[in-house]
């Protein structure tokens, strides 16, 4: 039985991928562009690997990317893990969440922040937009995440003749 809490080191994931492929680490060190010696270097305790050599490693020993960089990123630089973490669980960007980064980012202002009156008057500004679909707070689902769930059309009142 397996523990769903353990959670393997960087290290470990590396150099067990790195047996099963039955590449050395002489060779793994020289395809990399590196001193013949500088895998054999990473093993060494208190030794880390290079972030910048994450995504190189990942491709010669055939192991997915993101799962290392995330798995990196959460040993070597948590508090970037984090906000990483934060960023991921908002959900998927539409093209049309993009464009108001994209306007948003044209500013050439540093990460601009908005006072409470203006989050109000954008709150405000965004009700007033159009949309694929308006969802309503009763088909909504955790913050940051859509269903894919259409919002029932209004009712047209009926005018019967009599």
């Amino acid at each position: 039985m397996t523990n769903p809490s353990f959670k393997p080191s960087l290290k470990s994931v590396i150099f067990s991928a790195l047996e099963q492929s039955g590449i050395s680490r002489v060779d793994l060190s020289q395809r990399l562009g590196l001193n013949r010696n500088a895998v054999t270097i990473w093993a060494m305790k208190g030794s880390k690997i290079p972030f910048a050599h994450l995504a190189t490693l990942s491709s010669i020993l055939g192991l997915d990317p993101v799962y290392i960089r995330n798995l990196a990123l959460s040993e070597l630089h948590p508090e970037l893990f984090k906000d990483d973490e934060r960023i991921r669980s908002l959900g998927e960007i539409t093209k049309n969440e993009s464009e108001f980064l994209e306007i948003l980012r044209s500013s050439n202002k540093i990460n601009p922040k908005m006072n409470e009156e203006q989050k109000e008057a954008f709150r405000k500004f965004v009700d007033s937009l159009d949309g694929d679909v308006r969802i309503t707070d009763s088909i909504k689902s955790k913050p940051g995440r859509r269903k894919k769930k259409v919002a029932e059309e209004p009712q047209k009142e009926s005018t019967s003749e009599e």
